[in-house]
């Protein structure tokens, strides 16, 4: 499958490149495994393994004089108290600690919580803020950081803080404040096998590259562990690279999760506001946006889920009241679900999704170098500014789904509302609005679909752009490649383009039926195709069917006052009134068929010449319900003058009229 944005760049793959990515997962991976002492002073008193320890204001002498804050080598729930005897401060602004601010590194189950009162300064490459930590054996570890706690680290790898364990579950919850200023150094992070989660309540800044701000990650773990980030706080990162929110699954695990329900806002390049990301066959990456998340850098998605291996599905929520926007001028796509070895991979919108620069895409869905479905939902608004922007992106190897009820805009140059590539069969249904109004832009393309595509239009309005000299013309809906398939457009529904291109096919077989509006030419490809016009419907334009052997249907009750040329072109076409009352001749051309039944009226205003260079000559046939008028004199004659046309009448055929005696119709052929 041709793999291409509609502009012909080549679609990235992720944000940053391998690269990067590669760069990120060894951070992720290595949470924790710097700053850890061989021993430690025990300075809220002894403790063996399985003890609960407070420190308290009692202790702050202590803490004060110790080259890492608070330590303890051995598997301890450990309490800081800033609340009962005063608070606690592990060094400070303008003298920080050296080294971890507080820290418990033992194999086994460990727990650190802060409550009250509590400041951690620490300054030095690695020099963690608290780190709870089971590295290298089996063990269970959680920290919570409390709503009164502020932790700021200076330094490469110090990170703000950590929950750790090589065979484990880890648990983060960080209500408090964290502030680290160092080439990654995560503001937040846990790590284990088993099930590993961060929530961020409080508040997360991070000013170094690649220093993410939350990170949860699953390494090696069982088959259904599960890594999440919760973030109904606020997340800044500042830095190239530094992702608000990353769950991944490296090496084993079922789910990577990242749900926010607070705020996220990134400022460097390539610093995605959210992240999940799982290597694992048969497993989840999702995120839900229930609240914002916001980037500004180039290159930097705001929402992005992706799979490397296997089955499974990637899957992006932002529901109602959620935000997605990136504010670049460059590249900076919205929410992208991406299965990249097989699985499937959805996008469904009932929020707002807007992006600003060229090739960043509002929402995409894509299932790459395997097997598997692509979906995308928009009930919300999804807009975009920048050239080669589309709103809606779908592509798979298999089938590829789109539903919009809601409102896609696009504004740039060959920036659609709608784009699907399948690998199996396409279907699209849109009762909501679109518009795509840049130049070569279109409303609806299918780009491929082997095994057909299915547009249902059931309500709304499809708008396509205007002509650029280089790239083309827009249309309301557009059909490329070789596909085959069916139009439906339901009463009420409008298509229409600014280039006057309604409906564009140039693949196979196209089946449109309308009792709607289509307010621009109707042209199609090279396959057998049928357009009927219902009754109700409204077309305005030129009706041209392609090569091919074509039928277009116009039934009773179908406003067709609009309509300037009805074109059969190559093939054998046959035109059909049922029930229709209308004025013509030179309108029709290349037409082998011409029936008038169900009481229809034709009435010739000038000669009528039936077939075209590839088939010569054609027949007229009227039933016996309907009547040919010919009120002036009129020829019916065959494309080729030496080749007779044949005219069937069971009906009625009215010479002259009113006062106009005299008048001949002239039958160049057969009359049965």
């Amino acid at each position: 499958m041709t793999r291409l944005y509609p502009g012909g760049a080549r679609r990235p793959g992720m944000p940053g490149g391998q690269g990067l990515h590669a760069l990120l997962l060894a951070s992720a991976a290595g949470l924790a495994l710097a700053g850890r002492p061989a021993g430690a002073a025990e300075q809220c008193g002894p403790a063996a393994a399985g003890d609960s320890i407070t420190c308290t204001g009692a202790n702050q002498a202590a803490i004060d004089i110790a080259p890492v804050g608070i330590a303890y080598a051995v598997p301890i729930a450990l309490t800081v108290d800033g609340a009962t005897a005063g608070a606690i401060s592990v060094g400070t602004q303008a003298t920080p600690a050296p080294g971890p601010g507080i820290l418990v590194a033992a194999f086994g189950d460990s727990r650190i919580e802060t409550i009250g009162a509590v400041t951690i300064f620490t300054q030095g490459d690695n020099a963690n803020g608290v780190l709870v930590s089971s590295e290298g054996g089996t063990g269970s570890v959680s920290l919570t950081v409390g709503a009164e706690t502020l932790v700021a680290t200076g330094g490469t790898g110090a990170q703000g803080a950590i929950a750790s364990t090589f065979d484990g579950a880890a648990t983060l919850i960080m209500a408090g404040n964290v502030v680290t200023d160092g080439v990654a150094a995560v503001g937040a992070g846990a790590r284990g096998s088993e099930a590993v989660s961060v929530t961020v309540s409080g508040g997360i800044l991070t000013t170094g590259a690649i220093a993410m701000g939350a990170v949860a990650t699953v390494v090696n773990g069982s088959p259904t562990a599960t890594a999440t980030v919760f973030v109904p706080g606020t997340i800044v990162t500042a830095e190239t690279g530094a992702a608000g929110a990353f769950a991944t699954i490296q090496g084993g695990g079922a789910a990577a999760r990242v749900e926010v329900s607070g705020s996220i806002v990134t400022y460097g390049s390539i610093a995605t506001g959210a992240w999940a990301a799982s290597d694992a066959a048969g497993s989840t990456a999702a995120i839900r946006v229930a609240g914002t998340l916001t980037t500004h850098g180039d290159n930097a998605y705001g929402a992005y889920a992706a799979l490397t291996s296997g089955s499974g599905l990637t899957r992006i929520d932002v529901v109602a009241g959620g935000r997605i926007a990136t504010r670049t001028l460059t590249t900076a796509p919205g929410a992208f679900a991406d299965s990249q070895a097989g699985g499937d991979a959805q996008v469904i919108n009932a929020g707002t999704i807007t992006t600003r620069g060229a090739g960043s895409y509002g929402a995409f869905a894509r299932v790459f170098g395997g097997t598997g479905n692509a979906r995308v939902e928009n009930s919300g608004a999804i807009r975009t500014g920048g050239d080669g922007a589309p709103t809606v992106l779908a592509q798979a190897g298999d089938d590829v789904v789109v539903i919009n009820t809601g409102s896609l805009t696009a504004r740039g140059v060959q920036s659609h509302g709608i784009v699907v590539e399948a690998g199996g069969a396409a279907t699209i249904t849109n009762g909501g609005r679109i518009r795509a109004t840049g130049a070569a832009a279109s409303g609806i393309q299918v780009v491929a679909a082997p095994g057909g595509y299915t547009l249902a239009i059931t309500g709304g309005t499809i708008t396509g752009g205007g002509t650029d000299a280089a790239l083309g013309a827009g249309a309301g809906i557009s059909i490329d490649g070789d596909a085959s398939g069916n139009i439906a457009i339901a009463s009420g529904a409008i298509v229409q383009a600014a280039s006057g291109w309604a409906i564009r096919d140039a693949g196979g077989a196209m089946m449109l039926t309308s009792q709607g509006s289509i307010l621009g030419n109707i042209t199609a490809g090279p396959g057998n195709d049928q357009v009927a016009l219902e009754a109700g419907s409204v077309t305005r334009g030129t009706v041209s069917l392609g090569a091919g052997d074509d039928v277009a249907t116009v039934r009773g009750g179908a406003d067709i006052s609009g309509v300037t040329l009805f074109d059969g072109e190559g093939g054998t076409d046959r035109l059909a009134f049922q029930g229709v009352t209308r004025s013509g001749g030179a309108d029709i051309l290349n037409m082998e068929g011409l029936a008038l039944t169900q009481g229809s009226r034709f009435t010739l205003n000038s000669d009528l010449v039936m077939g075209g260079s590839d088939t010569l000559t054609g027949s007229v046939a009227i039933d016996a319900t309907s009547t040919l008028a010919a009120p002036g004199d009129r020829t019916i004659r065959a494309f080729d003058p030496a080749t007779p046309v044949t005219v069937t009448n069971a009906g009625l055929i009215a010479i002259g009229g009113g006062m106009a005696a005299g008048k001949t119709l002239t039958i160049a052929g057969h009359y049965v």
